[in-house]
């Protein structure tokens, strides 16, 4: 059984890695099932969603029995018996339920799932975008930082320009303020603040 299921693990990590979307149909009754599948999602960086068959226990008893039993009661009976409850995890909460004995329109019922799953996935994309710029802006800031710090540790080289540090300093700030939107190159912040910095005391 073990086999089995590595198996299935190893062949839903490689149809995921080739792009696919992958439905896991096992019944998953035990959380560390579940977590097994969350776990290959988030290694993957990809969305997951549990969906949750609720079908009382007695209508599908009543199926299978309907069914010619394919399968024998006690399996059902015993799997339901082992089955870790939802909600007991942050990450271990169902999108959706589906109690087939209640369903009028299945139809309906998957495609309001699907609507639901496109919000999820518009809403995780444009989290992805804002971290990005976020990342990019803060790497910009850093690289300002640390280019203003180079550029006044030169000036400060010069014994003549001593004189000016509080101003430097200042000027340095005022310099950031100015060039946080305009994403310059390196050369371009180094230039553009030494410039500034000689301008701004009148020195050459």
């Amino acid at each position: 059984m073990y086999l089995i299921t590595k198996k299935n693990l190893k062949e839903i990590q490689k149809a995921l890695r080739k792009g696919f979307i992958v439905i896991s149909d096992n019944l998953n009754y035990y959380v560390s099932m579940r977590h097994e599948l969350k776990e290959i999602a988030e290694k993957l960086n990809l969305n997951y969603y549990i969906i949750h068959v609720a079908t009382p226990i007695e209508q599908c008893l009543i199926w299978n029995e309907q069914r010619g039993k394919p399968i024998p009661d006690q399996i059902i009976r015993n799997i339901f018996e082992k089955f870790d409850p939802f909600n007991n995890y942050s990450w271990d909460n169902p999108i959706d339920e589906f109690d087939f004995s209640k369903i009028e329109n299945l139809n309906l019922k998957v495609k309001n799932l699907i609507q639901i799953i496109n919000q999820d996935i518009s809403l995780t994309l444009n989290q992805l975008k804002i971290k990005k710029k976020q990342k990019a802006k803060n790497s910009y800031n850093e690289k300002l930082d640390q280019i203003t710090r180079i550029v006044i540790n030169s000036f400060l080289k010069n014994s003549n320009n001593i004189s000016y540090k509080s101003q430097i300093l200042h000027l340095r700030k005022i310099f950031i303020k100015q060039n946080l939107e305009k994403k310059l190159a390196s050369s371009e912040i180094a230039k553009n603040f030494t410039l500034f910095l000689k301008k701004q005391l009148n020195i050459n």
